[in-house]
């Protein structure tokens, strides 16, 4: 066979393609069926989410959750303003109840030398007379203000309400009350002064 048929029967032969070729056509074609079954999931989880947002089920789910969550910020909302009016009508309460005390405080005085004067029964009946009129005129006045006495005897001794000048021995319980010194006066929750107070304490053996 001379060299022009050798050539000849080569280019009839089949070529085989080697390894690294074959493996990257396999590469290939698995990155295309890949892509395209991505492209069908895709497709077909775009259909069945539209169906399901078309749903007249799953829109009427939707719009009670919306109307719950709204219907929850807006009992919070009435919560938050009702906690709001208390402690504005709370704090209101008590300025007044301050501003009550500041002017009484200062009325205090005049109204113990009456209530000193008023004692002496016994001379200048027509002084007296009169300085009771005043005294049961200011008392008057105070009390339509809220100002109430602290004068009770015969209970515990409250340290928000009195002051103990004194302990003496008597058959009452230890830190009962026996004796007011001077009245206290408050004016709601708010002491505009406490009363001065003796209280018992246990007999000595």
């Amino acid at each position: 066979m001379d060299g022009r048929e050798k050539q000849s029967e080569e280019r009839r032969k089949p070529r085989r393609s080697s390894p690294a070729h074959h493996e990257s056509a396999e590469k290939h074609t698995k990155t295309e069926n890949k892509e395209k079954k991505a492209g069908d999931d895709v497709r077909q989880n775009k259909g069945a989410g539209a169906g399901k947002k078309d749903d007249p089920a799953e829109m009427l789910k939707e719009a009670l959750r919306t109307v719950e969550e709204y219907k929850n910020a807006l009992q919070r909302l009435q919560a938050e303003f009702e906690n709001f009016q208390k402690r504005a009508s709370k704090e209101e309460s008590l300025a007044r109840s301050r501003g009550a005390c500041a002017l009484m405080e200062r009325l205090l005085p005049v109204l113990d030398s009456i209530d000193q004067a008023r004692k002496q029964r016994k001379n200048h009946q027509a002084f007296i007379k009169g300085c009771e009129l005043i005294f049961d005129q200011i008392e008057a006045i105070l009390k339509k203000e809220g100002l109430e006495k602290i004068d009770d005897i015969g209970v515990p001794a409250d340290p928000f309400k009195h002051d103990v000048m004194m302990r003496q021995e008597a058959e009452d319980a230890p830190g009962t009350i026996i004796q007011v010194v001077q009245p206290g006066y408050k004016v709601g929750d708010a002491i505009v002064r406490h009363a001065k107070v003796v209280v018992a304490k246990k007999k000595e053996a």
